[in-house]
């Protein structure tokens, strides 16, 4: 699930990346306890999923495969 702004899958990136970015205290007495789910280890497989689809796609654009048709420019 992809939700809004510093939701679960946002709040567990940061977690991984920059945790000294995240106010976790500011977290614990909000109506929405969504973020709480976050953990730095779902935020770590999050960016090791995003790491390893970009390089797959980055190679196949390398070995021709994915390839964009670009329109005449006129």
């Amino acid at each position: 699930r992809f939700p809004g702004h510093a939701q679960e899958f946002e709040t567990a990136f940061a977690l991984a990346v920059f945790p000294e970015n995240v106010r976790q205290d500011a977290m614990e007495d909000q109506e929405d306890t969504e973020p709480l789910s976050a953990t730095a280890e779902n935020g770590a497989a999050i960016v090791e999923t995003i790491v390893t689809r970009v390089a797959a796609h980055v190679q196949a654009m390398i070995d021709g495969e994915n390839t964009a048709e670009v329109p005449a420019f006129h």
